[in-house]
C-alpha cells in the first residue's frame, strides 16, 4: 500500500478495499483483465485486422481475426478435436462453421443447426473451500456441460489468474465426446502455492447461447 502498508499480492485489484488508503484498488495500478478475451495477434505474415475476440470463438471454424490467428493451433484442443471446426446439415449436406450451431440463426434447410441447443451449465464442483500449506499443489476441478460444448475458463478474484502458463495451468478435456451427456472437464493446478494463490476462483463456461459461472471456490493458506 502506499501508506506502507504490507498485504498478500492476491489481495491487490479484487474489488475490496483492504488498505486503508485504497490504494490497493487504483485503476491505475490494476491493468483490467478479462480473461474471455483474448488479444488478436500478428499470424502467417498478416496483422489483425481486429484486436481482440471472445475465447468460445476460438477454433470454431469463422476468422475472426482477419488473418487467422484464432483458428491456428487447434490440433491439441480437445474440444475442437471432438467437435470439430465444421458442421455438416443432415438434411442437405451442407458443411457450415461451428460458429453457425445454435447462434439462433438457422442455416441449415431443415433447421438442424439449431436443435438440441442448452446453455451451459456447472454440473459438478467437489468442493467449496481448499486449504493447503506453503509449497504445496493445488487442483481445483469443475464440469461443465452445454450445446454447443462450452469453452472453460478459470477466474482469480473474478480477473485473470495469475503466473498462467509457469506455475499456473488449465486442462479442458471433452467426457463422452458426441453422446447425449457430453460435457467439459476443466482442472485448475497451482503448483508451489504461496502468498497470493490464495483468495476465490471460479470457473465459468461460455458458448453462443449464454454462460454460467460456478460458486466461489476459496482457496485458503493455511501457514
Amino acid at each position: 500500500c502506499r501508506s506502507g502498508d504490507c498485504l498478500e499480492a492476491g489481495r491487490f485489484c479484487d474489488g475490496r478495499y483492504d488498505c486503508n488508503d485504497g490504494s490497493d484498488e487504483d485503476p491505475a495500478f490494476c491493468a483490467e483483465c478479462d480473461p474471455i478475451v483474448k488479444r488478436c495477434e500478428s499470424f502467417g505474415g498478416l496483422e489483425a485486422s481486429k484486436s481482440t475476440y471472445m475465447v468460445h470463438w476460438e477454433c470454431d471454424g469463422e476468422d475472426d481475426c482477419g488473418n487467422g490467428y484464432d483458428e491456428a493451433a487447434c490440433n491439441g484442443q480437445s474440444l475442437a478435436s471432438c467437435s470439430g471446426k465444421t458442421f455438416t446439415c443432415a438434411s442437405s449436406g451442407q458443411v457450415i462453421p461451428a460458429a453457425f450451431v445454435c447462434d439462433k440463426d438457422p442455416d441449415c434447410d431443415r433447421g438442424e443447426d439449431e436443435d438440441g441447443c442448452s446453455e451451459p451449465r456447472v454440473i459438478d464442483q467437489p468442493m467449496a473451500q481448499y486449504n493447503y500449506r506453503r509449497g504445496e499443489r493445488v487442483v481445483l476441478t469443475c464440469e461443465v456441460a452445454g450445446k454447443p460444448s462450452p469453452r472453460v475458463i478459470w477466474r482469480f478474484n473474478w480477473g485473470c489468474l495469475q503466473d498462467e502458463g509457469s506455475r499456473v495451468t488449465v486442462r479442458n478435456e471433452v467426457i463422452g465426446c458426441n453422446s447425449f451427456d457430453q460435457r467439459v472437464r476443466s482442472t485448475l493446478t497451482i503448483n508451489n502455492f504461496r502468498p497470493g494463490d490464495d483468495g476465490i476462483y471460479n470457473c465459468e463456461g461460455l458458448n453462443g447461447m449464454k454462460r454460467a459461472m460456478s460458486q466461489d471456490y476459496l482457496v485458503v493458506l493455511m501457514d
